[in-house]
């Protein structure tokens, strides 16, 4: 079939098939994966093994702080919130002091620490004391208990924990 005007049949025999489609997709632009910080306020949950011994004299360490603490702060000092403050005074001062090849034993009953980010990775971060010493986050918080504990049987004073 032919057209009334000659020109638009000529154009129709020299056309050439599109090799493109006419719509086209939009560019999906690839962004690189953000690194996103760690918060510095990020708290990690550390449980350690304790034993009989270690679990009463923490208990007992507690006891004797709680009255300076709630005169300090107004409120109730917990086990954990001790335990927490007794491992950061133990990572800022008696980091020399800490046996790391004292005896250890998982007992199946444990304590908590509740640290925040910057004294994790103290213990457990890519340059921390569990790589350094080639042992388990556990292990490192338990020696620095023991020693903290020691220390405060040596005359250190719970004020300074505070």
């Amino acid at each position: 079939m032919s057209s009334i005007n000659p020109f638009i049949d000529e154009l129709q025999q020299h056309h050439k098939p599109l090799t493109q489609p006419l719509v086209t997709k939009p560019l999906v632009i690839q962004h690189k994966p953000q690194i996103r910080a760690t918060r510095s306020d990020k708290l990690h949950n550390i449980k350690f093994p304790i034993d009989e011994n270690l679990r009463l004299e923490l208990k007992r360490l507690k006891k004797v702080c709680a009255p300076a603490y709630y005169r300090k702060y107004s409120e109730k000092l917990e086990q954990t919130k001790f335990n927490s403050l007794l491992l950061s005074r133990g990572l800022n001062t008696q980091k020399d002091h800490i046996d790391w090849k004292q005896s250890y034993k998982d007992s199946g009953r444990y304590m908590h620490v509740v640290i925040n980010e910057i004294d994790y990775n103290e213990i457990g971060g890519g340059y921390g004391i569990a790589i350094l010493k080639d042992i388990s986050e556990r292990r490192a918080v338990y020696c620095i208990m023991k020693a903290m504990i020691r220390w405060v049987k040596n005359g250190g004073s719970l004020e300074e924990i505070l």
